[in-house]
């Protein structure tokens, strides 16, 4: 196996699963009546109390707000974010950095294989960028 294929289909925790179940939940929730802003919101808050349940200190208020003005209504930023946030929390943010293209490629691949093509996100390079400056200047 790749570290492309282990990355895409390790099961939950690993970054293929996480984009799934994330960007799924976002489809789930998100309705004409519900800003993208706020299906984040409780994407992020509801994984924070399970992390919580399971004695991790991963997310607060401060930092899911940080995420969602920075996210863009995109899920799959968001996404990514939470990823590495729960890396930084086990030690082990060095292994995210050290493999930043393909942890963005992977989440990426499996975020367009599950939205309409017109909601995809197809500038590797941009959302790279956006995401690395996040990364910077609120987790390293």
């Amino acid at each position: 196996m790749t570290a492309y294929e282990i990355l895409d289909n390790g099961g939950p925790g690993f970054p293929g699963e996480t984009a799934r179940v994330m960007t799924r939940n976002y489809i789930e929730f998100k309705s004409p009546f519900k800003s993208s802003n706020s299906v984040i919101r409780k994407i992020l808050n509801d994984r924070d109390v399970v992390y919580k349940q399971i004695g991790m200190d991963v997310l607060n208020s401060v930092l899911i707000e940080k995420i969602i003005q920075k996210a863009n209504g995109e899920i799959l930023f968001a996404a990514f974010v939470e990823m590495a946030i729960t890396n930084k929390t086990t030690n082990n943010v060095n292994a995210v950095m050290e493999n930043f293209d393909i942890l963005v490629e992977v989440m990426l691949d499996n975020y367009n294989r599950l939205v309409p093509a017109n909601k995809g996100i197809y500038d590797f390079t941009s959302f790279k960028n956006r995401l690395m400056l996040f990364m910077k200047s609120e987790l390293i």
